[in-house]
């Protein structure tokens, strides 16, 4: 199963780009899978350092 194989080859420590690349997917859908996979936290996002420019 493709989600199966993405998520172990993740696990392993191959970019998502060559994840990809090497399965024949999008990297969009490379990271929904990753993005649905249980025991996997959501992107943090980190807030801006500084103010909006005006």
């Amino acid at each position: 199963m493709e989600v199966k194989e993405v998520l172990r080859l993740w696990l392993g420590g191959v970019p998502k780009k060559r994840i990809a690349a090497q399965l024949g997917l999008n990297v969009k859908t490379v990271r929904r899978y990753l993005a649905a996979s249980p025991g996997r936290r959501p992107f943090k996002r980190i807030p801006f350092a500084f103010p909006p420019y005006r």
